[in-house]
This record gives structure tokens, sequence and C-alpha cells, in this order.
């Protein structure tokens, strides 16, 4: 059902990829004169690169994101000053101005962060 719902949207993408695919065919067919093993070879090599590049690059896009402030809530930490409310933390080799939530934590302490406000953490003394 899925497949004729989108056929219609596809439809141009799949002309293209049978193109192109024709195209390289022909053209490897051309180059190797006529060797007809070479030309599937050639389209066979190409289309298996793409193919990995392809799920390389999505398995990419499904991965979380490893930079930014979503990046480091739930991280662990150490308090380099005490966070009475406010103070200091190092979370993996950077140091970040913190604001304690739910107490006071003394330096040294190990932190979790819950979230980024601009250029501050929130954090609270890690259990």
């Amino acid at each position: 059902m899925i497949a004729l719902l989108a056929g219609p949207a596809l439809a141009p993408v799949a002309l293209l990829l049978l193109a192109g695919i024709a195209a390289l065919l022909w053209g490897s067919y051309s180059l190797y004169d006529g060797a007809w093993w070479m030309a599937l070879g050639t389209l066979l090599a190409t289309g298996g690169i793409f193919y990995l590049a392809t799920r390389l690059a999505m398995k990419s896009l499904r991965r979380p994101r490893m930079i930014g402030g979503e990046a480091l809530v739930g991280k662990a930490g150490k308090a380099r000053s005490a966070l009475a409310p406010e103070g200091t933390v190092l979370v993996g080799s950077e140091e970040w101005s913190a604001v304690a939530e739910g107490g006071a934590v003394a330096e040294g302490e190990a932190i979790e962060v819950l979230a980024q406000e601009g250029n501050k953490l929130k954090v609270r003394r890690k259990h």
C-alpha cells in the first residue's frame, strides 16, 4: 500500500536512477570496446561503493548529536569549585560555569549535568 502511495512521488527519482545506470553501463561498454563483463564489473563496483556510502551516511544521521548542549545532558563531571549555588565544574575536558540544583555541591564532588542554559550548566550532585 505504501509503495503505491509513494510510487508517483518517487517516479522521477527512479527514472533518473535508471537513466544513470544505463548511461554508466553504455559508457563502460564503449570504453572497454564491447567487453560486457568489464562494463558489468564497473557497474557493480560503482553501485557497491555508492550503496556503502549511502548506508554509512544514513547510519550517521541516526546517531545522537555529539556536540552542543544536548550532548552534555546526563554526562558526569567533577566540581572544580564549591557550588553554593554557583561555581565551576569540569565535564570531559571542558570547564563550565554551573548552577547547582537541589543543594550545594562541595569542591571535588561528582556531578551530573541536567541542562545547559546559555553558557551555564545546571547540575546536581551525582548519586
